[in-house]
């Protein structure tokens, strides 16, 4: 037994060696295609920063009326399903009402949380071009920004409120600082395991993906050095922790 735990340990050495050669072998070719087709990616970076510099107002007001859609869809949703879940007395049609209101749930908040993430660099990106050119529509770029997250944060915590009225049990506001810990002291053993794993598995992938986006935004401000490469991964960094996690939240309901 000890020869073979030792063979083991052998093994899981060469294999983070392995994995370091292959980061190596990755970096590489990243770091050769962005020196050949360097001009090429800078043109297109200036060009996407032109047009949505141009198109800013409307591309933040799509996004409100997303905000806004798919807002009331979700909570009309869930106010439908807590009507059924007073009229159902079987366990089985319960759970699978459960099932449903939770996926509408995950829907809403996983998708107010994407569209603020998606605001903020479109303003970032439209705020050096249209400061200088066009003021005006800066700051009505700037109120439908507010506007985002007035509705998405005014949705997420009526969501919480209809999550309390279906589901007495449940503690907390989310409008406190002490939301977390209130919330999870009304969970149960099996929803908090639920939220401990899904909650590891986005942390484990966030850290690859964080230490992936480093030496992209690296090779990128070298090329580039606008800093607005930055603000790209960071988005892409934070909707991928939201839909990791909200998979892993969702995966035990997915009929396989």
């Amino acid at each position: 037994m000890a020869g073979k735990e030792q063979k083991a340990g052998k093994k899981s050495y060469i294999k983070f060696l392995m994995w370091m050669a292959l980061g190596g072998v990755i970096g590489g070719m990243c770091g050769a295609g962005f020196v050949f087709f360097e001009e090429g990616v800078e043109a297109g970076f200036e060009a996407a920063y032109l047009w949505i510099g141009s198109h800013l107002v409307i591309l933040i007001g799509m996004l409100l009326v997303a905000a806004v859609v798919i807002s009331i869809i979700c909570y009309r949703k869930g106010e439908a399903i807590i009507k059924q879940c007073r009229e159902i007395e079987d366990d089985d049609n319960q759970d699978v009402i459960d099932k449903r209101y939770s996926f509408w749930g995950n829907i809403g908040m996983t998708g107010t949380s994407i569209i603020l993430y998606l605001a903020f660099p479109l303003l970032t990106f439209g705020f050096e071009i249209q400061r200088k050119t066009n003021i005006n529509n800066f700051v009505w770029s700037t109120v439908l920004f507010v506007a985002i997250g007035v509705v998405c944060g005014f949705y997420q915590v009526a969501a919480i409120k209809q999550i309390r009225r279906k589901e007495p049990l449940k503690q907390g506001d989310a409008a406190d600082w002490s939301f977390k810990k209130d919330w999870i002291a009304g969970c149960d053993e099996a929803e908090k395991q639920q939220m401990y794993e899904a909650g590891f598995h986005a942390f484990t992938s966030t850290k690859s993906i964080l230490l992936f986006a480093s030496v992209i935004a690296m090779m990128c401000e070298l090329s580039f050095g606008n800093g607005l490469s930055a603000v790209i991964l960071l988005t892409v960094c934070n909707i991928l922790s939201v839909i990791i996690y909200t998979y892993h939240c969702m995966k035990p309901h997915i009929p396989i």
